[in-house]
């Protein structure tokens, strides 16, 4: 009997330990600006929800949408008129490696001029080559 009760404690805790999410994203945030009003929203890029940009008191809060397998943590942020700048770092989760796993990437967001529905989506890391994507205003 005890044997069977072991069995079942041990099953729940690698049923329980499988299933378990990631940790909350990290949030970067810049001070409040209003000519950054522009990128306030949330972005989708390829029709998925890829950035959000709020504004929080006397903040700008950029995060990632929350999701069950990848965590992002974003750190020094920086702005500038039209742009925001970060490093974007995803975290090994249980060990189960991304391709960005562990690598500090370092993306812009920048209005585009004119169309207050899309901005641009910059990143760069050693180990990438530079890459932009225009992301689109979620209605």
């Amino acid at each position: 009997m005890k044997y069977a009760i072991a069995v079942l404690v041990c099953l729940s805790l690698i049923v329980g330990c499988t299933k378990a999410k990631p940790k909350a994203n990290i949030p970067g945030r810049v001070p409040y600006v209003a000519s950054l009003d522009a990128l306030i929203g949330e972005w989708d890029s390829e029709g998925e929800l890829a950035l959000i940009v709020k504004r929080v008191g006397n903040e700008l809060v950029v995060d990632n949408p929350q999701n069950d397998t990848v965590r992002v943590e974003i750190s020094e942020c920086s702005s500038t008129e039209n742009s925001i700048s970060f490093t974007q770092h995803h975290p090994m989760q249980d060990g189960s490696p991304n391709l960005f796993s562990d690598v500090a990437c370092r993306c812009t967001i920048k209005t585009v001029e004119g169309n207050k529905d899309q901005m641009v989506f910059t990143i760069s890391a050693p180990e990438i080559p530079q890459e932009s994507d225009v992301y689109s205003r979620r209605k």
